[in-house]
């Protein structure tokens, strides 16, 4: 079994997610601190489904809802 296998298909609770990630659209980057509770396996299937993006500037490590993510949530 390889790590694609466990990848959960995107569902309604990774909606909940997004919208979380997205929050009001005030801040367009959250730190990844920020999602710590949240299972790497599910942000990962958000990277996938190209509804979150990684964002590295330097030592920063965070995440952006995508255009495709914005219009899912909209």
């Amino acid at each position: 079994m390889s790590r694609d296998d466990l990848i959960p298909q995107i569902s309604e609770r990774h909606l909940t997610l997004l919208m979380r990630i997205h929050g009001d659209g005030i801040a367009p980057i959250v730190h990844a601190d920020g999602l710590a509770d949240i299972a790497f396996l599910d942000i990962e299937a958000l990277c996938r489904g190209e509804l979150i993006a990684r964002v590295t500037m330097g030592r920063f490590k965070g995440y952006r809802v995508t255009e495709a993510g914005k219009a899912l949530i909209a």
